[in-house]
């Protein structure tokens, strides 16, 4: 009977020894708890922090002269509804939300792309700064990318109008991502600004 007292004490003391148990806050908690097994990847994804210094941000830059007058320029570029014209139909663009007003610090924009086959995307846009006659801005608010900064600069020379464009844009999941930049997405950039050139010279160049 002294030896079942002992070893009750034993047991109670072991038990009461550890810590208080306390109750699961995060998800990856949760599951460990009650589904010791299950969710390995729910687990890593709560315990991923963050880090904006590892996004790659790409540039790319053109510049084109147009002759046109400045004030003809703008009218053209800084109305949304001419998007469709300065883009390929391979990208399938289409505006499916639009004001109708003339550009504005503010307005949002929204649009399907179809950069691959068999690929629609949905795109909303957020024209951040206007300045008449000398530039706008337009980032991505919800999309494709990670991070898109669009920079239109119009200049008034000797030459024609010199209109340059600045992108600053990051794409999601890490180093695949950066895979998909090298492979398509830097390609297709290009082409895209290509064609633009090309439609720009048609417009306004030809003449």
């Amino acid at each position: 009977m002294t030896r079942k007292k002992n070893a009750g004490r034993a047991i109670r003391s072991r038990f009461f020894a550890q810590k208080p148990w306390v109750a699961p806050k995060t998800i990856a908690q949760k599951e460990r708890h009650y589904y010791p097994s299950r969710n390995p990847i729910l687990e890593i994804r709560s315990n991923f922090k963050y880090q904006p210094h590892t996004m790659k941000l790409y540039k790319k830059e053109s510049v084109q002269y147009v002759s046109a007058s400045l004030d003809e320029c703008w009218a053209f570029f800084s109305s949304p509804k001419n998007l469709q014209k300065l883009t390929p139909n391979s990208m399938g663009f289409k505006i499916t939300d639009y004001d109708g007003k003339s550009m504005y610090q503010g307005q949002i924009i929204q649009y399907k792309i179809s950069p691959l086959a068999g690929l629609k995307l949905s795109w909303t846009t957020e024209i951040t700064t206007v300045r008449d006659n000398h530039y706008f801005i337009d980032e991505q608010r919800f999309g494709p990318y990670t991070f898109w900064h669009h920079k239109h600069f119009f200049e008034a020379t000797d030459q024609g109008v010199k209109m340059t464009d600045i992108v600053h844009y990051a794409l999601p999941f890490g180093i695949l991502g950066r895979i998909l930049n090298t492979l398509i997405v830097k390609r297709k950039l290009t082409q895209i600004f290509a064609h633009r050139e090309k439609m720009v010279d048609q417009l306004f160049n030809s003449k």
